[in-house]
């Protein structure tokens, strides 16, 4: 999943330049809420694993 998500983000940085010569607000504001995502997802995969590690190697939450 987060190889979808990092090939969506390369192509609206950069594969966009090829297509537009001058981007506007939402250009920035869309690739924000991206990278937002990106960085959540990824603390999201960090507490799972950190939950899965404790509860079968440490005995508990």
């Amino acid at each position: 999943m987060g190889l979808v998500k990092g090939r969506i983000i390369y192509s609206t940085a950069i594969e966009i330049f090829h297509f537009i010569d001058e981007p506007f607000f939402v250009y920035y504001f869309f690739n924000a809420f991206l990278l937002i995502l990106q960085v959540l997802s990824l603390l999201w995969s960090w507490s799972i694993g950190k939950i899965i590690y404790n509860t079968l190697f440490a005995g508990g939450v």
